[in-house]
């Protein structure tokens, strides 16, 4: 029954066993920096530096929350940015979040820097720069979607429902059962946005899962809770650059809260890839970092 509903059963996989040039790279980012932590009016906010006098890069992830996640990005960017990506890790209100975003980027940076967001990591991306205009000098989403005025009380109303049934499952069934279907979930979604290494990719992004705590899962939807249940304005305070990033999908571009986006940041340059997925920042990284440069 268990292969039945899961496949193979999920067990961590030894990434440096696998033949693999991202194998090589995530192994150097791993020798080379480590997770970094800081204490913000008494709260804990993880992050990684590669330090410098660059001009500074934000990046904040989607998905788990998790900045390992984003290996590639930060070998791959660090040449051009001081990149310092973040946590997304127990808090559960988005302005507490930004205001520790703040309190970093003062404390260890000091000056306005790009902010890049991926998926639900874009949406505290925008309201990091409506509260703090001052700190970004451009905002970068990928993946990206809005809660305006745009997005109806239903769609709105559903979205709150979906997640407070995650936070109640939580807590209620066995976390080994659902990190299991999370953890199909992925390897399933590597299936569709990858071409290449996909033997890699499913085992990295496996381990992640596996390695993400219930109390992780829980403020990170805590996070997503409270954020569908506030409409940001309809126009943005911040009013510097904007790029939008995002892969071609039909579902998508029917959705009311991407076309939020759009219309929040209607003279922002745009920038649509080819292919589809929820990873495509990743398989898709060389095209991304070209329109960033």
């Amino acid at each position: 029954m268990f292969k039945k509903l899961f496949g193979a059963k999920p067990e961590y996989k030894d990434l440096n066993a696998l033949d693999s040039e991202y194998g090589k790279l995530f192994k150097t980012f791993q020798d080379t920096y480590e997770l970094e932590t800081i204490q913000i009016e008494g709260r804990e906010l993880k992050f990684y530096d590669t330090k410098g006098e660059k001009p500074p890069l934000l990046i904040i992830p989607g998905s788990t929350g998790r900045a390992d996640a984003w290996f590639l990005y930060l070998m791959e960017l660090r040449e051009h940015y001081r990149v310092v990506i973040v946590e997304i890790h127990e808090v559960e209100y988005v302005e507490v979040y930004c205001k520790l975003l703040a309190g970093l980027q003062e404390e260890i940076l000091g000056i306005p820097a790009e902010v890049m967001g991926h998926a639900f990591g874009s949406a505290l991306a925008q309201w990091y720069a409506d509260l703090y205009p001052e700190q970004v000098s451009r905002l970068i989403l990928l993946g990206g979607f809005a809660n305006t005025g745009a997005v109806t009380k239903k769609t709105r109303s559903g979205y709150e429902r979906s997640v407070f049934r995650l936070i109640k499952a939580l807590e209620d069934i066995k976390f080994s059962g659902m990190q299991k279907t999370l953890y199909k979930q992925v390897i399933k979604g590597v299936d569709v946005a990858f071409v290449d290494d996909k033997p890699y990719w499913k085992a990295f992004y496996g381990n992640i899962m596996l390695d993400t705590s219930q109390r992780m899962l829980e403020y990170l939807n805590k996070l997503q809770l409270d954020f569908w249940k506030h409409v940001q304005k309809d126009r943005p305070d911040y009013a510097g650059d904007v790029v939008l990033i995002d892969a071609k999908t039909e579902l998508d571009y029917k959705r009311e809260e991407k076309n939020a986006l759009f219309k929040r940041y209607e003279t922002a340059a745009r920038v649509t890839l080819n292919g589809s997925g929820n990873m495509f920042q990743v398989r898709e990284i060389e095209s991304i970092i070209k329109e960033m440069r």
